[in-house]
């Protein structure tokens, strides 16, 4: 039976969803974002009606991707005495669904935790299973093992093994597999221009502006910030150049002194009562002189924003790769030459080649259908996905001594190019175990954290 599906992010609507889709993810094709498709409810219409009298949002949280970071803003015991759960940000404010949120009493509760809360209404029992779910997932026991690196490998001792040899040929001087840091200011603390160019950021913040502009009036600078919908002025140090205002913006974020005559853009990192902020940086050429505009981002808001869009690219590669037609004719991919290169390395028993092994054969043994290798402070964390699951399980963390190694190799047995770091490529080998071939598609997917590769296992007929 077919059912239609509400995108609870811009109320686009999809019918004739298929009811073995129930629950699962989708992405709408209107504003981008990831949703669960849920069938029509009943209570949906007065709930409607009530969150309009309350003149707030009323939000179906069964078909809302809970982020758990997100959930963590709030204790557990303070949402659920309140039937709440924060649902996502939007700016500065975190949403949260409430059961009740004309209760002002609750909602102040809420607000002593996080001063941010924004209420909206949702469905008592759905935010009570969403809490539920929530509660079972944080539940679940670790692996025990009294060994940390078995711990790590998800008790596996061939990658143990592998480890054990590839640590005594590690060399930190010459690893590659260096992960990008969080970027700060450049130093510039006792000048004139950095005071001044705090004080504007600290006079934005304290008036929560969503927006900062600097325009040239002769030498001095014009600040305007946008609050609400209305624009204001700021306090500008007139004994501060606008040029001097200027140059010292592009160097914090990262942007060309030199270059006035064309577009920049970059962002600026800052700190304010207690909370971490980004001003995305525009400069833009005029006839009077260059223009600035700088946007407010929170930063917990844009990193969440970063992981959503890196799961996205991670998500569609591993949709590509299973489609039944890949690869495609252009792609250079030589499934001829996959046939056999697995057999051959495993022959010559290196450390590189048992460590690949051990992780693919965990996720084949755990009933895995797509694996992710990401980044996580210079070590790779391996995620499993397993036929009809939608989320992804952490089952090894790989640690640095064998990050290279292992993405090196998946790189050879792919025959892609290990030059090619900042660029997406695919290829594919092949798996014997247990007497069976199991076809090892690979995506390489450039991200913000660094190179993450995406694997779907494809078992042909035989």
């Amino acid at each position: 039976m077919a059912f239609r599906a509400t995108c609870p992010y811009c109320a686009a609507n999809y019918p004739d969803v298929q009811d073995s889709h129930r629950g699962q993810k989708a992405r709408c094709t209107r504003c981008n974002q990831w949703f669960r498709a849920v069938p029509p409810d009943p209570a949906v219409a007065a709930a409607s009606e009530r969150a309009r009298l309350l003149r707030t949002r009323f939000v179906r949280v069964a078909a809302v991707i809970l982020d758990p970071q997100v959930v963590a803003s709030i204790p557990m015991a303070i949402l659920e005495r309140g039937d709440a759960v924060p649902i996502g940000r939007a700016g500065a404010d975190l949403l949260v669904a409430m059961a009740d949120p004309g209760d002002l009493d609750q909602v102040d509760v809420l607000r002593r935790h996080n001063a941010h809360v924004k209420p909206v209404l949702g469905l008592r029992y759905e935010i009570q299973a969403a809490l539920k779910s929530l509660k079972e997932e944080a539940a679940q026991p670790a692996q025990p093992s009294s060994d940390p690196k078995l711990a790590s490998l998800a008790g596996n001792k061939l990658a143990a093994e592998a480890l054990d040899e590839l640590e005594a040929d590690y060399n930190p001087a010459l690893a590659d597999m260096a992960m990008p840091r969080p970027r700060t200011r450049p130093r510039g603390e006792g000048t004139l221009a950095r005071a001044a160019v705090d004080r504007i950021f600290e006079a934005a913040l304290a008036a929560e502006a969503t927006e900062v502009r600097l325009l040239p009036q002769g030498d001095r600078a014009v600040v305007q910030a946008r609050v609400e919908n209305a624009l204001q002025e700021l306090p500008a140090d007139a004994s501060v150049p606008y040029a001097d205002l200027v140059a010292r913006l592009k160097d914090d974020a990262g942007c060309q002194a030199a270059g006035a005559g064309s577009e920049q853009s970059g962002s600026i990192p800052f700190s304010f009562g207690g909370r971490d902020f980004e001003f995305m940086a525009r400069f833009l050429p005029g006839r009077a002189g260059e223009l600035v505009q700088l946007r407010v981002i929170d930063a917990a808001a844009m990193r969440h924003r970063r992981n959503a869009e890196r799961r996205q690219q991670i998500d569609e590669a591993l949709a590509a790769l299973a489609t039944p037609d890949w690869p495609a004719a252009d792609s250079g991919v030589d499934r001829k030459r996959a046939k056999n290169v697995l057999t051959q390395n495993m022959e010559q028993q290196l450390a590189g080649v048992r460590l690949t092994v051990a992780v693919l054969g965990e996720a084949l043994d755990r009933g895995g259908v797509d694996v992710v290798l990401e980044p996580h402070q210079n070590q790779l964390r391996v995620l499993v996905r397993s036929g009809g699951a939608d989320h992804f399980e952490p089952v090894m963390l790989i640690p640095t001594v064998g990050c290279t190694a292992l993405v090196q190799r998946l790189h050879l047995f792919a025959a892609l190019d290990l030059g090619q770091a900042d660029k997406s490529q695919q290829g594919l080998f092949h798996l014997v175990r247990s007497g069976l071939s199991q076809e090892v598609r690979l995506m390489t997917v450039p991200t913000d954290l660094g190179l993450c590769i995406a694997m779907h296992l494809f078992r042909r007929a035989q």
